[in-house]
């Protein structure tokens, strides 16, 4: 059986020369976002307010830019000042501990459910330079952050929230920093420092086994610790009493609150059935359809509504599980950072 598969690139040597390989090979997309910026815009890894925390956690990111704007072709002052704004969707996203896998290290991952267009968009990037840290992630063509891990740092799974925006550094550029900070602490300490302008929850786990998850609405910062036990979640607020609004407006019924919960709940009974989890038996909970069609995977409406992918990573071991597809179709395929191929075997 042929397993489908997202379009692979692998980007490698030093820093520069990986990020401007990457650069070529998101070029047309770059040049588009270039083209349509604010022409008085400027990169936000060259603002004063984020020097402290790029210093902390990713130095190395500036020539990462730079070598990507090189490779396209654009000013450098054209690289990391688009934001994209997020379109609507209902992601399910987990934390399996240590004591509930086969191998010992905890895992994570999630469900992306969104319109089927998006699947036309994914793509996975291993990004491997030789003097700076690797990331193996699925995104779309020039974010650096999407749905992965890098080595050392941390894995990052993303659900949207609807519950206003606040002031701080916008969600795509806190993302690029998460996933390279080397514990949850670093995350939770410059996130309390900053903040994230969207309205958004994360799970983020460190390759130590810790893990951290949070959410960020117009009410403010909630976070959660959940080392030692399953950790799962949807669209809807859980923390803030302020912010336990419907998932959209109201009146909208495609996402809902009831179906938020109901479906982290549900992927949180199926995860406490099991202490052997691997990254291969986890698309088995993320391909359940109790509650079809919205369930877990999701089936509701292909225009807006509808399981695109699904995302398991063992980071210890560099690897990133992906379904192209909704995983009750799609069987799971192994992308691995080829640092990690042999060193990370148990």
């Amino acid at each position: 059986m042929t397993i489908p598969e997202y379009p692979f690139f692998r980007a490698a040597g030093p820093t520069h020369e990986a990020a401007a390989a990457l650069g070529d090979h998101w070029g047309e997309s770059l040049r588009y976002l270039a083209d349509r910026r604010e022409p008085t815009s400027r990169p936000w890894w060259k603002q004063r307010q984020y020097a402290r925390v790029i210093d902390e956690v990713a130095p190395h990111l500036p020539d990462v830019y730079i070598g990507m704007a090189k490779g396209a072709g654009v000013p450098e002052d054209a690289i990391g000042t688009q934001i994209v704004g997020q379109a609507s969707d209902g992601c399910t996203s987990f934390v399996v501990p240590a004591s509930r896998t086969r191998d010992g290290f905890a895992l994570a991952g999630q469900n992306k459910d969104g319109p089927l267009a998006r699947r036309a968009r994914f793509q996975v990037i291993a990004f491997e330079p030789t003097d700076s840290p690797s990331f193996l992630t699925l995104t779309y063509p020039g974010q650096l952050y999407g749905q992965g891990f890098v080595a050392g740092g941390c894995a990052v799974y993303r659900n949207q929230l609807y519950a206003g925006q606040r002031s701080g550094l916008p969600y795509l550029e806190w993302g690029v920093l998460a996933l390279h900070c080397k514990t949850v602490s670093q995350v939770e300490d410059f996130t309390a420092r900053l903040g994230v302008t969207e309205s958004v929850h994360v799970v983020v786990l460190d390759e130590q086994g810790h893990a951290l998850g949070i959410e960020s609405s117009a009410n403010g910062l909630d976070f959660f610790p959940c080392d030692d036990e399953i950790y799962t979640h949807a669209n809807a607020v859980c923390g803030n009493p302020l912010s336990k609004l419907p998932v959209m407006d109201p009146g909208d019924e495609i996402y809902t609150r009831a179906d938020s919960l109901s479906r982290q709940q549900r992927l949180y009974d199926l995860l406490g059935k099991r202490n052997d989890w691997t990254c291969q038996t986890l698309f088995q909970p993320l391909a359940d359809h109790e509650g079809s069609p919205r369930s877990i995977c999701r089936h509701q409406e292909p225009e807006v509504a509808l399981t695109v992918a699904a995302v398991v990573s063992d980071a210890r071991r560099g690897e990133l599980w992906i379904a192209a597809g909704s995983p009750c179709e799609a069987p799971p395929r192994c992308y691995r950072l080829a640092e990690k191929t042999s060193s990370q075997k148990p």
